[in-house]
Formats: C-alpha cells, structure tokens, sequence
C-alpha cells in the first residue's frame, strides 16, 4: 500500500506544478500570475528539498526531533505553496491538498 499511495502523492505533485507552471508563465497571464507562478516554483523547491531530506534525518541518523522539525516545515511550505498555486490555477491547487 505504500507504494502506490506515495506514487499517486508524487504523481499529484508533478502533475500540480505542470500545471501551475504552463497557466501561470503563459505570455498572455497576468504579470501578477506569473510572479505567483514563479514564488510557487521557489516553494516548490523547497519542499522537494524538505521532503527529500526527511528519510536520512529520520531513519539514517536518527534524529526524530530534527525530522519532526523538517515535517513541521514542509507541512507549512506545501500549505502555502497550496494557496499561491491555487491562485494560479484551481486545479494545481487540489493536486496539492492531499
């Protein structure tokens, strides 16, 4: 069960920052978009990053205070990165919501 629900977790993560990203730096969206777009491209990042250091803090060094700090960080940034990319496009929004 693992598998699968970190696929599709992953799967509506790529598909949300397609989205936000063709809608959002489309020539014809607004200047306002398009800078949501790319603070949304800088969170994205972020929590890419965070997530990826979460297994090592947790399982490899065995630091679950450090890596309960690093999930309480990516809850914020994936909660905001939600609001910015929902004003962008609804729809990578609710990709993000799971």
């Amino acid at each position: 069960m693992f598998g699968p629900a970190w696929t599709t977790l992953y799967g509506l993560m790529g598909y949300s920052a397609y989205r936000a990203y063709t809608t959002g730096l489309n020539p014809l969206s607004s200047i306002s978009t398009q800078q949501l777009t790319k603070q949304g491209c800088t969170l994205y990042s972020i929590q890419l990053f965070l997530n990826l250091i979460w297994t090592p803090l947790f399982f490899g060094l065995k630091k679950p205070v450090a890596a309960t700090v690093d999930i309480a960080l990516l809850s914020g940034t994936v909660g905001y990165l939600t609001y910015v990319w929902g004003q962008v496009d609804a729809v990578s929004g609710w990709c993000l919501a799971p």
